[in-house]
């Protein structure tokens, strides 16, 4: 199948955008462990602004595979990857543009063709206050990679029993991540991505790499369409997109997409500032292959929910579990939640819409007092398009009396302003 044989090797990293490119060696202002997230995200950050030349691996956690890869970037105008070994997909290429993303399939001679890509673009302090909440950050010392100069940074999770710890190794001269290797809670390590050759002064076009064989069978994609409240992507899906009523490990609600492919599929983006988590839903069919039941994977009121992401086979059951007791629950803690601070259950549902869960909302409820002026505030950040980490933390740094979100627990009860 043509939509198993798409990879996107982007994913692998964090993702975060954010400032100028760094124009001096990366590790010699970031010595410091303290600064090592700050240095980390950068990196990861100003990557896709570099031009180069490399020969990569990549292995999917869960595969026995590991696909032998030419990358040639161009900074942000062109990303190209062209699979050279196993030889039952060599010859694959993906050619990602600001605007467009084609790959090319020469074993049945097609080419799929998805434009006008809104790539989600997440706020890089946002991101790295995430990862100081889910992670702790440590060096690990330097090594040669490539015939360069590697110093290593690891993200160990804070829910260690059940997440990846993460190790990155960063070139020291430029902004790039040359390797990474994840460790899973039993002590198992695997390399993700590796570098065998890198050159940053090669500037060769990936254009000249694309050569169809004769003309190629077109498959033209739309590319998701996003949303922000919940409400909204439910009417567009056509049933009812079941949202968690909360996440274990730190994961925070991201956006919501839709995808029209034979029948719509919903999908929810979470991240805790390192990994990303999606669930996929669509109607269930129990006449469907695409619906029988299989690992990281329920079924609740007729909607098929699959678990996906950089995370362990156990945390994903673990994702599975919270969503079918909060199905049981949603209700009971709408109400319960309303009369703790006094407020309407409307209040409640539209904090929800925007794919809080029941923790974030006490939050908010907390740090607001009840007062229904801050309240709107909050949303109005959520309705401006940011997210709902985003909100939290805009709702925190407003808190007069300076306390930090942790202390907003202990504020007793009170119905009415503040």
């Amino acid at each position: 199948m043509i939509r198993k044989k798409i990879f996107h090797l982007a994913s692998v990293g964090i993702g975060v955008v954010g400032s100028s490119l760094l124009a001096f060696p990366i590790w010699e202002h970031y010595s410091e462990e303290k600064n090592a997230l700050e240095t980390l995200c950068k990196v990861l950050a100003e990557e896709n602004k570099l031009s180069y030349t490399a020969i990569r691996t990549y292995t999917r956690w869960d595969g026995k595979t590991t696909l032998r890869v030419r990358q040639d970037r161009i900074a942000e105008e062109i990303n190209s990857v062209l699979v050279l070994s196993p030889l039952s997909r060599a010859g694959e290429i993906s050619i990602r543009k600001p605007k467009e993303w084609l790959q090319y399939f020469p074993d049945r001679n097609v080419l799929v063709i998805q434009e006008n890509l809104n790539e989600a673009k997440h706020d890089l302090p946002l991101r790295i206050d995430l990862v100081r909440k889910n992670y702790t950050t440590l060096t690990e010392g330097k090594t040669k990679i490539a015939g360069r100069n590697t110093v290593a940074i690891v993200l160990k999770p804070k829910a260690s029993e059940a997440l990846f710890t993460r190790t990155y190794w960063l070139d020291e001269e430029y902004p790039a991540v040359l390797r990474v290797a994840w460790t899973h809670p039993s002590g198992e390590k695997k390399v993700i991505s590796d570098t065998l050759f890198i050159d940053f002064t090669k500037n060769t076009s990936p254009n000249n790499t694309f050569k169809p064989i004769g003309k190629p069978r077109e498959i033209k994609i739309a590319p998701p369409r996003s949303f922000r409240r919940i409400s909204e992507l439910r009417r567009e899906a056509g049933f009812q997109v079941i949202h968690p009523v909360r996440m274990p490990y730190g994961f925070t609600f991201i956006e919501g997409s839709l995808v029209s492919y034979r029948t719509p599929l919903a999908a929810l983006r979470y991240t805790d500032g390192v990994a990303m988590l999606t669930l996929y839903q669509r109607k269930y069919d129990d006449t469907s292959s695409r619906d029988r039941r299989r690992k990281s994977q329920i079924v609740i009121d007729g909607v098929s929910i699959f678990v996906t992401g950089e995370i362990p086979d156990e945390a994903r059951e673990t994702v599975l579990e919270f969503l079918k007791e909060g199905a049981k629950k949603e209700p009971e803690l709408l109400k319960e939640t309303a009369e703790k601070f006094g407020a309407s259950v409307t209040w409640v549902e539209r904090f929800r819409d925007y794919g809080l869960g029941f923790d974030e909302i006490n939050f908010l409820f907390l740090a607001s007092r009840g007062n229904e002026k801050e309240l709107w505030r909050c949303l109005k950040v959520l309705q401006d398009g940011k997210t709902a980490p985003e909100a939290l933390k805009s709702c925190f740094s407003r808190d007069k009396r300076g306390r930090n979100p942790q202390d907003l627990q202990k504020i007793p009860k009170r119905n009415g302003g503040s």
